[in-house]
């Protein structure tokens, strides 16, 4: 049984015992033409999360096998970047408090996403994020914590019970999923930058170099005249003492 065989077969006994829950989601979402929705409101719908992740997961599934082992010319590829846990993330509970995105709701978008002809999805960090100086609700992506671990924000509550199933399993769905939709997946790996409380601060700490907030006017990254535009200068930040690996 391959893994979202699995996964379909964990849905379709949960949506039977658990068809009382219900999750709001926007209208826009529902791209494979789901029709059991309980209610309309100011362009969401109310679902089972259970059943609509089933029927979600059979839609991609009847879709033709598409061969992602061919080249691809980037040049003309279209290319999605989703930081999952805001790019998934949305008043499920319709009581105006926003829930982070996990793996299985990013799986919810990718009919979208294929309808408007993404082919590659770029994937912002996975990876275990740092709670240490937290910028906003969220964080940076980028503060990674532990680069070979995912971030346990991003598993799904509706999957608790999938005892077949684990984080990893949750990531490998999602990029089951991209790949039977013709999708190739990117995860953007970044060990330049790192979180202060990551471990190889500890572990290898002369593979880190700091700058304090006292030496930050003026601090900027080499100039590289061939970037133009995106040549990138940080002299207008104001930062607590970080670190780059």
């Amino acid at each position: 049984m391959s893994l979202l065989d699995n996964l379909c077969a964990f849905f379709e006994k949960q949506r039977i015992s658990r068809a009382h829950e219900t999750c709001w989601i926007p209208e826009i979402w529902n791209h494979i033409g789901y029709r059991e929705i309980i209610e309309y409101k100011d362009r969401q719908i109310l679902i089972n999360p259970f059943a609509y992740s089933l029927a979600c997961l059979q839609h991609i599934q009847a879709q033709p096998a598409a061969d992602t082992q061919q080249a691809l010319n980037l040049d003309q590829a279209t290319i999605y970047t989703a930081l999952v846990r805001y790019t998934a993330a949305w008043e499920y509970a319709g009581d105006g408090a926003w829930q982070s995105g996990t793996f299985l709701r990013m799986i919810w978008l990718l009919p979208l996403l294929r309808s408007l002809g993404v082919n590659v999805l770029y994937l912002l960090p996975v990876t275990r994020n740092s709670q240490l100086n937290r910028k906003g609700a969220l964080g940076s992506p980028y503060a990674v914590q532990d680069y070979f671990s995912l971030d346990p924000a991003l598993h799904d509550p509706l999957l608790d019970d999938w005892h077949a199933g684990s984080l990893d399993q949750e990531l490998a769905a999602l990029i089951a999923a991209c790949h039977r939709l013709g999708i190739r997946v990117v995860h953007d790996l970044i060990p330049r930058v790192t979180a202060m409380n990551n471990a190889l601060v500890h572990e290898h700490p002369d593979w880190i170099y700091w700058i304090h907030k006292e030496a930050l006017p003026g601090f900027a990254p080499p100039r590289v005249p061939e970037l133009g535009a995106f040549a990138v200068s940080y002299t207008h930040l104001t930062l607590p003492t970080t670190s780059r690996v």
